[in-house]
This record gives structure tokens, sequence and C-alpha cells, in this order.
């Protein structure tokens, strides 16, 4: 099982950084990111449902 959920997670990671994401995985790199003088988007993906239940994987609705 954990086999499936690592290539998932392997797959959305390499799709992210596709569309020029910078991954930042510990507190530290991301006081660092906002600290950086401009615009920052925080993207937080997550594949936890407890992250936000209402969500669909995917789903877009940042025009909203």
């Amino acid at each position: 099982m954990f086999e499936t959920f690592d290539l998932f997670i392997d797959q959305m990671r390499k799709e992210v950084r596709a569309i020029g994401a910078e991954e930042l995985r510990t507190p530290e790199e991301v006081d660092h990111a906002i600290e950086t003088k401009g615009t920052t988007l925080v993207f937080v993906n997550s594949t936890c449902v407890c992250a936000d239940e209402r969500r669909e994987i995917g789903q877009d609705d940042s025009s909203q």
C-alpha cells in the first residue's frame, strides 16, 4: 500500500515542479521563501482528506 502512495506523491511532486514551483519541505525553507522580497504564492499540496474534507485532489477554485 505504501509503495502506491509513494508513487502517487512522487508523481504529484514532478507535476508541480514541472510548472516551476519550488518545493519547500522544512520550516526554515518556508521562512526563507516568505522573507524573500516580492510576491510569494504558497501552494499546500495535501493527499490527506483531513486537510480539507471538501476538496477533491486537483480541484481548482482559485478564481472564486
